[in-house]
């Protein structure tokens, strides 16, 4: 947690459906890698990191869990506005690019991961980017050409809910997904 913790943590508390909750607080705002970096101390082994404001199907999840690392990816039409993956035949991934300039793919990163705990090394030792973060997607690069990481299609659903009028779209997808 960070900005406005104090009201996620009042409004979730301090357990859900019997679970204990762990919150994490990023005292600076430097970037997806390190908002994970922070929480090695409370991660022991493998584990999911998905955008806060994204939603995606519990089966697309499962699906990705499955593997020992990789990431949810979706085609878009205008692929260079994300991350991209080149992956081969297999799903594997062969590179992750941020924002590319020339076409790799239009297989993009939608920011939901299983990683192993090897990911707390790479984005320790992680360059900061141009704006001065630590990018997730640079710690999963690097963690990739040492371990195999693969790419799970979306087959069911991923909502981003960036932007309040978000909320209608979404609204309206999850209300046909009730199961």
């Amino acid at each position: 947690v960070g900005f406005k913790k104090e009201l996620i943590i009042e409004h979730v508390g301090e357990s859900y459906k019997g679970l204990k909750i762990t919150y994490v607080v990023q005292e600076e705002r430097l970037g997806t890698g390190h908002a994970v970096l922070s929480t090695r101390h409370v991660i022991h082994g493998r584990f999911l990191v998905m955008n806060g404001d994204d939603l995606y199907a519990r089966s697309d999840i499962e699906r990705l869990l499955e593997k020992e690392f990789g990431a949810l990816a979706q085609e878009h039409e205008n692929p260079s506005i994300f991350g991209v993956f080149d992956v081969n035949e297999h799903g594997k991934v062969m590179r992750l690019v941020e924002k590319p300039t020339e076409y790799i793919s239009n297989l993009c990163n939608i920011g939901c991961y299983v990683f192993p705990h090897e990911i707390f090394e790479k984005l320790e030792h992680a360059p900061q980017s141009p704006r001065g973060e630590i990018e997730l997607t640079s710690g999963f690069s690097d963690l990739a050409h040492e371990i195999d990481a693969y790419v799970v299609p979306v087959t069911g659903y991923w909502l981003p809910i960036g932007y309040p009028w978000n909320i209608i779209d979404a609204t309206e997808v999850l209300i046909q997904n009730i199961q």
